[in-house]
């Protein structure tokens, strides 16, 4: 049995526990819920979306 840490949250939960896992170009990471998951990937999209338009601007 393993700990993970929440990427979003940074809660503490074992590998046997039900979690959320998303995998990209960048790497694997893991979530304790769905909602965890779904806000990272917006606010990642954000931060992304704003540094194009900044980039964009220049």
């Amino acid at each position: 049995m393993m700990k993970l840490p929440c990427i979003q949250c940074k809660k503490t939960f074992f590998s046997d526990d039900l979690f959320e896992v998303l995998h990209c170009d960048e790497g694997i990471y893991f979530f304790c819920s769905g909602y965890c998951r779904d806000n990272w990937a917006s606010d990642v999209a954000l931060l992304s979306e704003s540094e194009n338009l900044q980039q964009s601007s220049a």
